[in-house]
C-alpha cells in the first residue's frame, strides 16, 4: 500500500484556485510572491488554501474578501499588484473582522499566515487597505450572494474570458456615484440571474 501524501490544499483546492484566480484576473499578480530576501511562499492557491484551512473560514468570508479586492481596483484603476499573497491576506483579515464577532487578532492571523510577513507588516497592510477602501467594508447579503454565483460561475475554471462583474452591484457607494435608481439596479438582479 503506498505512502498516504498529504493534501498541499488541504481540502480547499475549489475555493484556494477560484480566489487565486480573481485576484490574479483583477489585479494581473503573478502566481508567485517576489521572494527578494524574504522567506519563500507557496504558489498563491496553495497559500490561500492554507489560510483558509487554517483560520476556519465560511466560504462567505473569502466571497467578501473578493468583494473588497474588485472594490480597491475599482479605486485604484491603473494599479496592479506584484504580490496577490498580500492582496488575500489583507482582504481576508478585513473580511472576517467584518462578519464574524470574535475574530482572530492580528497576532493570531500571524500564526495561521505563518512566515512570509511580520506582525508590524499585517498591521500595516491591514491599515493601507482600509485607508484605500475608505473603511467601506459592508455589502449587502443579496449582493454578496449574487457576487457569489457571477464568481462561482466565472473563476471555477481557468479561462480567457471571465466575466465581467458591474461595480454597482458590489457597493452602494458606486450605485450612488452613478446614481444608478432601483430601476437599473434590478437590471442589474437580471444580469446576476443568469449564473444560476
Amino acid at each position: 500500500m503506498p505512502p498516504l501524501t498529504p493534501d498541499p490544499f488541504y481540502g480547499q483546492e475549489a475555493r484556494a484556485r477560484l480566489c487565486s484566480r480573481f485576484i490574479i484576473h483583477v489585479f494581473g499578480c503573478p502566481e508567485d510572491h517576489p521572494t527578494k530576501g524574504r522567506v519563500f511562499l507557496p504558489a498563491l492557491p496553495l497559500y490561500i488554501a492554507k489560510i483558509l484551512w487554517g483560520a476556519a473560514l465560511q466560504p462567505c468570508i473569502s466571497t467578501l474578501a473578493l468583494v473588497l479586492i474588485l472594490r480597491l481596483k475599482a479605486r485604484i484603476p491603473s494599479s496592479h499588484g506584484n504580490s496577490g499573497h498580500r492582496l488575500f491576506v489583507s482582504a481576508i483579515m478585513i473580511a472576517t473582522k467584518t462578519l464574524v464577532d470574535e475574530t482572530y487578532t492580528n497576532k493570531s492571523w500571524k500564526q495561521i499566515i505563518g512566515p512570509g510577513f511580520s506582525l508590524r507588516e499585517l498591521n500595516q497592510m491591514e491599515r493601507e487597505m482600509c485607508r484605500f477602501l475608505e473603511w467601506d467594508f459592508l455589502v449587502e447579503n443579496q449582493d454578496l450572494i449574487a457576487f457569489e454565483k457571477i464568481v462561482v460561475a466565472g473563476f471555477s475554471r481557468d479561462s480567457r474570458d471571465y466575466p465581467i462583474i458591474p461595480l454597482a452591484l458590489i457597493s452602494k457607494r458606486f450605485r450612488q456615484a452613478l446614481s444608478i435608481g432601483h430601476s437599473e439596479y434590478l437590471c442589474l438582479r437580471r444580469y446576476v440571474a443568469h449564473f444560476d
